[in-house]
């Protein structure tokens, strides 16, 4: 009979274990594996409670937000000034009612008996008038909530629109209610907000098609623009938004990107919704009375269920006027294309502009790469826009500062005959070592351990005759051959830059042929004719100046060898 297997938890080592038979060394091991089953299945039931007590933590976070979100509408309806401003508006409502001899139509609440059918003339003017201050002063607190949410900005304008009719109608009454005047220029405060808030909408590259067709409408309807005057203020806000992007202190790489993309984005939009989207939205606007629309019921604030039926049957029975058949297809790609042309100009410019804050000509080229990229990428949707002047605007711009900065750096040239110059005027204030030999002292003692690497400097030095002068100019003439080079590696890149056919291309016969050819043919070859002319000219420049040293070398005293000796070299 196998020994009684200890506690494997009081052995101190390993070894210990295996100082008992093998029967009990496997009823340990059984032990020991049933305890790790059964740890293994508590670690994953507090896994199970920790995810159940982060989503409840989660749900917790979120409710009070919400609580939090309403307490704080709470505090703003609820202050010592607005209630101060409630109080004396009741009061001055109460006082003016009482004069007219209605003043139960705020102490008294109306009651509605089932199955009466007429009322008093004045019991009537009472309810009309009672209502319709109610849902004018709810207005506002509705507008507000959707533009501070992101709610619908058209059903914002809807609510607009009623609160501005209420108090047009309230107002010419016989002695308005002092709230009533209060509000004109709340109500156009909110106006502004709106209007901000459907631009904001229109100039986003990313808005959905929908959402831009419910911002026009909401813009249509707080102005009373026709389906023109929309297309037009849309096209107005695009390019406004290409313009800030281009002139934004910082506007560089990612907003000449962005630009180009809203440029295109803005073409696909207004050919997608212009005339028949938005026609339809603007046809449906006036179909039928702003207060029959579904969305106004859904408006707790308003409590339509109740003052529906007071508020009267000119505010009931208002359909707006907006005309939405004023814009043809034709008109519409009229202005388009001229929209298309200002916008490429400014483009343009705008890109001009953030190149000439870029002094590196690697940066240029990646960033025409990019461009051309998305170009390409959608240049084949948009009709009615002419992709070859595109490309040719493209190309000019990043030639023209490429150019500019080849010249920029091909004039540093200059500074290697200026330095040769300034070095032979003053060449009794510098210390010549040209006359160290080979074999001086301070060469035969030099130290040679660790490889002798100051040792095999010194001696190709004094063998090359490497003075100090001849290095300052030999490094300004390094740097300056090798930035030349850095500008031969990029034309060399853009040569070998390879531009993939598109389908879609296949369309555009002159495209398909000419992409490759005007990238990396005549672009490159562009810049490297114009490098080795310049080249040429600095050459020139440089040799004139040489001649100009030798001459006064030669006129000076017979006794010019050192001077002799550096020019050479």
């Amino acid at each position: 009979m196998a020994a009684e297997a200890p506690n494997p938890t009081t052995l101190k080592s390993w070894e210990e274990a295996f100082q008992f038979p093998i029967p009990v060394v496997r009823k340990m091991e059984q032990q020991l594996r049933s305890e790790i089953a059964g740890n293994r299945e508590k670690v994953r039931s507090s896994y199970r409670d920790l995810l159940g007590t982060a989503e409840s933590i989660i749900q917790m976070d979120e409710q009070m937000q919400k609580v939090e979100a309403t307490l704080g509408d709470m505090g703003r309806n609820c202050n010592s000034k607005m209630l101060e401003r409630k109080v004396e508006h009741l009061r001055a409502m109460d006082e003016s009612l009482r004069s007219r001899g209605m003043s139960r139509a705020l102490s008294t609440k109306p009651r509605f008996v089932p199955g009466l059918l007429t009322t008093t003339l004045a019991d009537s003017d009472r309810y009309v008038l009672a209502s319709q201050l109610a849902v004018l002063r709810s207005c506002p607190v509705v507008i507000s909530r959707l533009l501070r949410k992101g709610g619908s900005v058209l059903v914002a304008s809807k609510v607009l629109v009623i609160s501005r009719l209420l108090h047009n109608v309230l107002s010419q009454r016989p002695s308005p209610p002092p709230y009533v005047e209060n509000l004109r220029n709340q109500l156009a405060t909110l106006r502004r907000k709106l209007l901000n808030s459907v631009d904001g909408r229109l100039k986003q590259d990313d808005t959905t098609v929908d959402d831009l067709v419910e911002a026009m409408g909401a813009f249509s309807l707080a102005t009373s623009s026709s389906a023109a005057d929309v297309l037009k203020h849309f096209l107005h806000v695009r390019l406004q938004a290409m313009s800030l992007l281009l002139s934004a202190q910082d506007a560089g790489h990612e907003s000449a990107a962005k630009t180009l993309s809203l440029f295109i984005r803005t073409l696909h939009d207004t050919r997608s919704i212009v005339p028949h989207k938005l026609a339809d939205v603007l046809a449906k606007l006036k179909s039928s009375p702003l207060l029959k629309s579904p969305e106004f019921h859904d408006l707790i604030e308003l409590n339509l269920v109740v003052h529906d039926r007071w508020i009267g049957q000119q505010i009931k029975a208002f359909t707006p006027y907006v005309r939405h058949d004023d814009l043809r297809k034709a008109e519409a790609e009229k202005l388009l294309k001229q929209w298309a042309e200002d916008a490429l100009s400014g483009f343009v410019d705008g890109l001009g502009s953030i190149l000439q804050q870029i002094e590196n000509p690697k940066t240029v080229v990646d960033l025409r790469r990019h461009l051309l990229e998305i170009w390409f990428a959608d240049h084949h949707h948009i009709a009615g826009v002419d992709s070859a002047k595109v490309i040719d605007s493209l190309r000019k711009s990043f030639n023209t500062r490429l150019v500019q900065l080849m010249d920029t750096e091909i004039q540093n040239l200059g500074k290697v005959g200026s330095a040769i110059e300034t070095t032979l005027q003053h060449w009794q204030d510098i210390s010549s070592d040209s006359s160290l030999s080979l074999w001086d002292a301070s060469m035969t003692s030099m130290d040679t351990t660790h490889g002798a690497g100051a040792f095999k400097s010194a001696l190709v030095s004094r063998s090359q005759g490497l003075t100090d002068p001849v290095r300052k100019i030999l490094h300004i003439y390094t740097s300056w051959l090798d930035q030349i080079t850095a500008f031969e590696s990029l034309i060399a890149q853009l040569r070998a830059s390879r531009w993939e056919d598109d389908m879609n291309d296949l369309d555009d016969d002159d495209l398909l042929d000419n992409k490759q050819t005007l990238l990396s043919e005549d672009d490159p070859r562009t810049l490297q004719d114009h490098l080795e002319a310049a080249l040429e000219t600095a050459f020139a420049s440089l040799q004139s100046k040489l001649q100009t040293c030798v001459t006064a070398i030669v006129s000076a005293s017979p006794d010019q060898k050192p001077k002799t000796t550096y020019l050479l070299r």
